[in-house]
Protein backbone atom coordinates (compact mmCIF):
# COMPACT_ATOMS: atom_id res chain seq x y z
CA UNK A 1 0.00 0.00 0.00
CA UNK A 2 1.84 3.17 -0.92
CA UNK A 3 2.17 5.68 1.66
CA UNK A 4 1.76 9.89 1.79
CA UNK A 5 4.64 11.83 2.43
CA UNK A 6 3.24 12.64 5.84
CA UNK A 7 3.41 8.89 6.76
CA UNK A 8 -0.29 8.19 5.70
CA UNK A 9 -1.28 4.70 3.92
CA UNK A 10 -3.88 5.34 1.14
CA UNK A 11 -5.19 3.13 -2.08
CA UNK A 12 -5.36 4.37 -5.20
CA UNK A 13 -8.40 4.24 -7.68
CA UNK A 14 -8.86 5.53 -11.20
CA UNK A 15 -12.52 7.26 -11.17
CA UNK A 16 -12.14 8.15 -15.22
CA UNK A 17 -10.87 6.54 -17.77
CA UNK A 18 -8.51 8.58 -20.36
CA UNK A 19 -6.91 6.01 -23.19
CA UNK A 20 -5.12 9.49 -24.78
CA UNK A 21 -3.83 10.21 -21.38
CA UNK A 22 -0.23 9.30 -19.71
CA UNK A 23 -1.72 7.65 -16.76
CA UNK A 24 -4.32 6.08 -18.33
CA UNK A 25 -7.30 8.27 -16.49
CA UNK A 26 -8.30 10.52 -13.42
CA UNK A 27 -7.40 8.83 -9.97
CA UNK A 28 -8.04 9.39 -6.66
CA UNK A 29 -6.09 8.45 -3.58
CA UNK A 30 -8.32 7.49 -0.54
CA UNK A 31 -7.10 7.47 3.00
CA UNK A 32 -9.60 5.41 5.51
CA UNK A 33 -9.20 5.93 9.32
CA UNK A 34 -8.31 3.43 11.98
CA UNK A 35 -10.64 0.65 11.79
CA UNK A 36 -11.07 1.13 15.37
CA UNK A 37 -13.02 3.94 14.47
CA UNK A 38 -16.97 3.31 14.26
CA UNK A 39 -17.89 3.73 10.59
CA UNK A 40 -19.15 4.15 7.88
CA UNK A 41 -16.73 7.29 7.40
CA UNK A 42 -18.11 10.61 6.23
CA UNK A 43 -15.53 12.20 3.75
CA UNK A 44 -13.54 15.09 2.95
CA UNK A 45 -13.24 15.38 -0.88
CA UNK A 46 -9.74 17.47 -1.92
CA UNK A 47 -8.72 18.83 -4.90
CA UNK A 48 -4.95 20.28 -5.74
CA UNK A 49 -3.54 23.57 -6.90
CA UNK A 50 -1.12 24.42 -9.36
CA UNK A 51 -2.43 26.87 -11.70
CA UNK A 52 -4.67 23.86 -13.40
CA UNK A 53 -1.58 23.31 -15.00
CA UNK A 54 0.70 21.34 -12.14
CA UNK A 55 0.08 19.28 -9.66
CA UNK A 56 -0.96 15.81 -8.06
CA UNK A 57 -3.13 13.94 -5.46
CA UNK A 58 -0.16 14.73 -3.09
CA UNK A 59 -0.55 18.45 -2.95
CA UNK A 60 -2.90 18.11 0.13
CA UNK A 61 -2.69 20.61 2.54
CA UNK A 62 -0.07 19.80 5.36
CA UNK A 63 -1.61 18.19 8.72
CA UNK A 64 -5.60 18.16 7.12
CA UNK A 65 -5.52 14.57 5.93
CA UNK A 66 -4.25 13.48 9.81
CA UNK A 67 -6.69 15.55 11.37
CA UNK A 68 -9.44 14.51 9.36
CA UNK A 69 -8.39 10.95 9.66
CA UNK A 70 -7.93 11.19 13.64
CA UNK A 71 -11.84 12.27 13.63
CA UNK A 72 -13.46 9.69 11.68
CA UNK A 73 -13.63 10.94 8.43
CA UNK A 74 -12.08 9.42 5.02
CA UNK A 75 -10.08 11.57 2.70
CA UNK A 76 -10.13 11.55 -0.63
CA UNK A 77 -7.64 13.48 -3.24
CA UNK A 78 -8.73 13.34 -6.55
CA UNK A 79 -6.95 13.94 -10.01
CA UNK A 80 -8.17 16.39 -13.30
CA UNK A 81 -7.17 16.64 -16.27
CA UNK A 82 -4.29 19.50 -16.45
CA UNK A 83 -3.64 22.55 -18.64
CA UNK A 84 -2.55 22.83 -21.74
CA UNK A 85 -4.74 19.68 -23.08
CA UNK A 86 -7.68 19.93 -21.02
CA UNK A 87 -9.71 23.36 -20.65
CA UNK A 88 -11.53 24.55 -17.95
CA UNK A 89 -14.73 23.22 -19.13
CA UNK A 90 -13.13 19.71 -18.95
CA UNK A 91 -11.25 20.00 -15.60
CA UNK A 92 -15.49 21.42 -14.38
CA UNK A 93 -16.45 17.92 -15.97
CA UNK A 94 -13.42 15.71 -14.24
CA UNK A 95 -14.94 17.98 -10.56
CA UNK A 96 -17.56 16.56 -11.36
CA UNK A 97 -17.15 12.94 -12.40
CA UNK A 98 -15.24 12.85 -9.23
CA UNK A 99 -17.85 13.81 -6.68
CA UNK A 100 -20.10 11.25 -8.59
CA UNK A 101 -18.03 8.31 -8.04
CA UNK A 102 -17.25 9.64 -4.25
CA UNK A 103 -21.05 9.57 -3.50
CA UNK A 104 -22.12 7.08 -5.88
CA UNK A 105 -19.36 4.29 -6.12
CA UNK A 106 -16.80 4.44 -2.98
CA UNK A 107 -19.01 2.70 -0.80
CA UNK A 108 -19.41 0.49 -2.83
CA UNK A 109 -16.02 -0.15 -3.52
CA UNK A 110 -14.74 0.10 -0.14
CA UNK A 111 -17.54 -2.24 1.35
CA UNK A 112 -19.65 0.12 2.64
CA UNK A 113 -16.52 1.80 5.09
CA UNK A 114 -17.69 5.33 3.82
CA UNK A 115 -21.22 7.01 3.34
CA UNK A 116 -20.90 9.59 -0.03
CA UNK A 117 -23.99 11.38 1.75
CA UNK A 118 -21.58 12.85 3.73
CA UNK A 119 -19.09 14.89 2.19
CA UNK A 120 -17.40 18.11 1.75
CA UNK A 121 -15.20 19.64 -0.38
CA UNK A 122 -11.73 21.25 -0.02
CA UNK A 123 -8.87 22.83 -2.44
CA UNK A 124 -6.75 25.37 -2.38
CA UNK A 125 -5.61 27.67 -4.56
CA UNK A 126 -7.12 26.62 -8.24
CA UNK A 127 -8.55 23.74 -5.62
CA UNK A 128 -10.00 26.31 -3.99
CA UNK A 129 -11.50 27.28 -7.44
CA UNK A 130 -12.57 23.10 -7.95
CA UNK A 131 -14.36 23.27 -4.87
CA UNK A 132 -16.44 26.66 -5.87
CA UNK A 133 -17.29 25.25 -9.31
CA UNK A 134 -18.53 22.02 -8.25
CA UNK A 135 -20.69 23.71 -6.04
CA UNK A 136 -21.83 25.60 -9.02
CA UNK A 137 -22.35 22.60 -11.30
CA UNK A 138 -23.53 19.93 -8.95
CA UNK A 139 -27.19 20.69 -9.53
CA UNK A 140 -26.64 20.17 -13.36
CA UNK A 141 -25.52 17.18 -12.96
CA UNK A 142 -28.79 15.42 -10.22
CA UNK A 143 -26.34 14.98 -7.38
CA UNK A 144 -27.03 15.66 -3.74
CA UNK A 145 -25.05 18.83 -2.46
CA UNK A 146 -22.11 18.32 -0.45
CA UNK A 147 -22.62 19.64 3.18
CA UNK A 148 -19.92 22.21 3.27
CA UNK A 149 -17.29 23.62 1.22
CA UNK A 150 -13.87 24.94 2.23
CA UNK A 151 -12.01 26.66 -0.46
CA UNK A 152 -8.41 28.68 0.67
CA UNK A 153 -7.36 31.70 -1.28
CA UNK A 154 -9.42 30.67 -4.56
CA UNK A 155 -9.45 32.61 -7.72
CA UNK A 156 -13.08 33.60 -8.08
CA UNK A 157 -12.55 36.34 -11.09
CA UNK A 158 -10.54 35.81 -13.99
CA UNK A 159 -10.66 39.93 -14.04
CA UNK A 160 -8.39 39.94 -11.29
CA UNK A 161 -5.70 38.02 -12.38
CA UNK A 162 -3.10 41.16 -14.05
CA UNK A 163 -1.26 40.56 -17.12
CA UNK A 164 -4.31 38.46 -18.19
CA UNK A 165 -6.08 40.29 -21.05
CA UNK A 166 -4.07 38.89 -23.70
CA UNK A 167 -6.52 36.40 -26.50
CA UNK A 168 -5.10 32.81 -26.77
CA UNK A 169 -6.02 33.15 -30.30
CA UNK A 170 -2.28 35.21 -30.71
CA UNK A 171 -0.71 32.22 -29.43
CA UNK A 172 0.94 31.64 -32.59
CA UNK A 173 2.13 35.10 -32.79
CA UNK A 174 3.53 34.98 -29.73
CA UNK A 175 5.45 31.80 -30.10
CA UNK A 176 6.96 32.91 -33.44
CA UNK A 177 8.72 35.64 -31.24
CA UNK A 178 10.44 33.37 -28.72
CA UNK A 179 13.97 31.67 -28.69
CA UNK A 180 14.09 28.17 -30.94
CA UNK A 181 14.51 26.05 -27.77
CA UNK A 182 11.41 27.85 -26.33
CA UNK A 183 9.34 26.93 -29.33
CA UNK A 184 10.65 23.52 -29.70
CA UNK A 185 9.62 22.74 -25.82
CA UNK A 186 6.59 24.43 -25.90
CA UNK A 187 5.43 22.45 -29.51
CA UNK A 188 7.01 18.94 -27.62
CA UNK A 189 4.61 19.16 -24.55
CA UNK A 190 1.40 20.11 -26.76
CA UNK A 191 2.05 17.37 -29.38
CA UNK A 192 2.45 15.10 -26.54
CA UNK A 193 -0.17 13.57 -24.40
CA UNK A 194 -2.23 14.86 -21.72
CA UNK A 195 -1.84 14.11 -18.13
CA UNK A 196 -3.75 14.47 -15.11
CA UNK A 197 -0.93 14.70 -12.86
CA UNK A 198 2.12 16.50 -12.81
CA UNK A 199 4.40 15.66 -9.70
CA UNK A 200 6.17 19.22 -8.08
CA UNK A 201 8.13 17.60 -5.55
CA UNK A 202 5.50 16.95 -2.73
CA UNK A 203 6.77 13.47 -1.41
CA UNK A 204 8.39 14.69 1.72
CA UNK A 205 7.57 17.01 4.56
CA UNK A 206 7.71 20.37 4.70
CA UNK A 207 6.88 20.79 0.56
CA UNK A 208 9.60 21.49 -1.03
CA UNK A 209 9.34 21.88 -5.17
CA UNK A 210 11.29 20.38 -7.31
CA UNK A 211 14.33 22.37 -8.59
CA UNK A 212 14.09 20.69 -12.04
CA UNK A 213 10.48 21.61 -13.05
CA UNK A 214 11.83 24.69 -14.32
CA UNK A 215 13.50 23.74 -17.06
CA UNK A 216 10.32 21.50 -18.07
CA UNK A 217 8.61 22.21 -21.17
CA UNK A 218 5.40 22.24 -18.87
CA UNK A 219 6.95 24.91 -17.48
CA UNK A 220 8.22 26.35 -20.10
CA UNK A 221 4.30 26.67 -21.57
CA UNK A 222 3.29 28.08 -17.80
CA UNK A 223 5.83 30.69 -18.07
CA UNK A 224 5.44 31.59 -21.58
CA UNK A 225 1.36 32.35 -21.32
CA UNK A 226 1.75 34.58 -18.21
CA UNK A 227 4.53 36.75 -19.70
CA UNK A 228 2.33 36.99 -22.73
CA UNK A 229 -0.92 37.56 -20.69
CA UNK A 230 -2.46 34.78 -22.22
CA UNK A 231 -2.99 32.38 -19.01
CA UNK A 232 -6.82 33.18 -18.81
CA UNK A 233 -7.21 32.60 -21.99
CA UNK A 234 -5.18 29.21 -22.37
CA UNK A 235 -6.67 28.12 -19.50
CA UNK A 236 -10.20 29.09 -20.48
CA UNK A 237 -9.83 27.94 -24.26
CA UNK A 238 -11.44 30.83 -25.09
CA UNK A 239 -10.21 34.34 -25.31
CA UNK A 240 -11.43 36.73 -22.50
CA UNK A 241 -13.54 37.89 -21.30
CA UNK A 242 -14.66 34.36 -20.73
CA UNK A 243 -18.44 33.47 -21.65
CA UNK A 244 -20.82 33.66 -18.71
CA UNK A 245 -20.30 30.11 -17.67
CA UNK A 246 -16.89 30.43 -16.63
CA UNK A 247 -17.90 33.91 -15.07
CA UNK A 248 -18.32 32.30 -11.16
CA UNK A 249 -20.23 34.62 -9.05
CA UNK A 250 -23.21 35.28 -10.93
CA UNK A 251 -23.43 31.34 -11.15
CA UNK A 252 -23.88 30.74 -7.42
CA UNK A 253 -27.18 30.16 -6.78
CA UNK A 254 -29.24 30.62 -3.11
CA UNK A 255 -29.53 27.51 -2.43
CA UNK A 256 -25.84 27.32 -2.46
CA UNK A 257 -23.32 25.03 0.14
CA UNK A 258 -22.29 26.06 3.40
CA UNK A 259 -18.89 28.05 2.45
CA UNK A 260 -16.02 29.10 5.08
CA UNK A 261 -13.29 30.63 2.95
CA UNK A 262 -9.93 31.07 4.02
CA UNK A 263 -8.34 34.45 2.13
CA UNK A 264 -4.63 35.51 3.11
CA UNK A 265 -3.85 39.12 3.23
CA UNK A 266 -0.62 38.86 2.03
CA UNK A 267 -1.40 37.10 -0.95
CA UNK A 268 0.35 38.46 -4.13
CA UNK A 269 -0.84 35.32 -6.53
CA UNK A 270 -4.12 35.81 -5.94
CA UNK A 271 -5.55 39.30 -4.96
CA UNK A 272 -7.65 38.67 -2.05
CA UNK A 273 -10.32 40.86 -3.35
CA UNK A 274 -10.97 37.08 -4.89
CA UNK A 275 -12.04 35.70 -1.77
CA UNK A 276 -14.54 39.16 -0.52
CA UNK A 277 -15.91 39.58 -3.37
CA UNK A 278 -16.86 35.64 -3.05
CA UNK A 279 -18.21 36.29 0.55
CA UNK A 280 -20.15 40.01 -0.23
CA UNK A 281 -22.04 37.43 -2.91
CA UNK A 282 -22.95 34.78 -0.56
CA UNK A 283 -24.01 36.90 2.06
CA UNK A 284 -26.36 38.79 -0.58
CA UNK A 285 -27.47 35.26 -1.54
CA UNK A 286 -28.42 34.36 2.05
CA UNK A 287 -26.16 31.70 1.72
CA UNK A 288 -24.73 30.34 4.65
CA UNK A 289 -21.10 31.74 4.75
CA UNK A 290 -18.16 32.53 6.99
CA UNK A 291 -14.97 34.45 6.14
CA UNK A 292 -11.89 33.46 7.82
CA UNK A 293 -8.83 36.62 7.51
CA UNK A 294 -5.49 35.29 8.22
CA UNK A 295 -3.34 38.56 8.45
CA UNK A 296 -0.05 38.25 6.70
CA UNK A 297 -0.49 34.99 5.09
CA UNK A 298 0.90 34.26 1.89
CA UNK A 299 -0.15 32.12 -1.18
CA UNK A 300 0.51 28.49 -0.48
CA UNK A 301 1.26 29.21 3.17
CA UNK A 302 -1.85 26.45 4.24
CA UNK A 303 1.04 24.03 2.98
CA UNK A 304 3.74 23.93 5.37
CA UNK A 305 6.45 25.05 2.60
CA UNK A 306 9.81 25.15 4.70
CA UNK A 307 11.17 23.64 8.28
CA UNK A 308 11.72 27.48 9.30
CA UNK A 309 8.09 27.95 8.90
CA UNK A 310 6.90 24.99 10.98
CA UNK A 311 6.70 27.38 14.02
CA UNK A 312 4.14 29.79 12.26
CA UNK A 313 2.83 27.02 10.60
CA UNK A 314 1.17 24.94 13.75
CA UNK A 315 0.01 28.15 15.43
CA UNK A 316 -2.13 28.55 12.33
CA UNK A 317 -2.94 25.23 12.11
CA UNK A 318 -4.33 25.42 15.68
CA UNK A 319 -6.06 28.41 15.40
CA UNK A 320 -7.02 28.87 11.86
CA UNK A 321 -6.95 25.66 9.89
CA UNK A 322 -8.06 23.15 12.80
CA UNK A 323 -11.49 25.25 13.10
CA UNK A 324 -12.01 25.92 9.64
CA UNK A 325 -11.98 22.15 9.45
CA UNK A 326 -14.15 21.53 12.40
CA UNK A 327 -16.70 23.87 10.77
CA UNK A 328 -16.75 21.93 8.05
CA UNK A 329 -17.05 18.40 10.20
CA UNK A 330 -20.17 19.90 12.16
CA UNK A 331 -22.20 20.13 8.84
CA UNK A 332 -21.52 16.75 7.92
CA UNK A 333 -22.51 15.46 11.43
Amino acid sequence: MPISFEGLEYTRYTFKTLKTYDTGGCRADVYLPDSSLPGPYPIALHFHGGGFTFGDTAVLQEGHQKYLLDRGFAVVSAEYRMSPHADFAAQREDWVDAYAWVVNDLGKITGGKVDGSRVFVFGASAGGTATLFLGVDIPGAGLPPPKALYPCYPLTNWDLLTNGSEPYSNYEEHLKSRPADVQEAIRRLIAGPGTTGYDIGTLKSPWTPNPEIKDTPRMTWFTFVRETGMFPSAILGEDVPPSSRHVLLPLIPSNYPPTIILNPTADTTLSPKNSTDLYDRLQKLGVESKLVTVQGMEHGEVELISEEGRAEWEIRFREIFAPALDWCIAKCQ
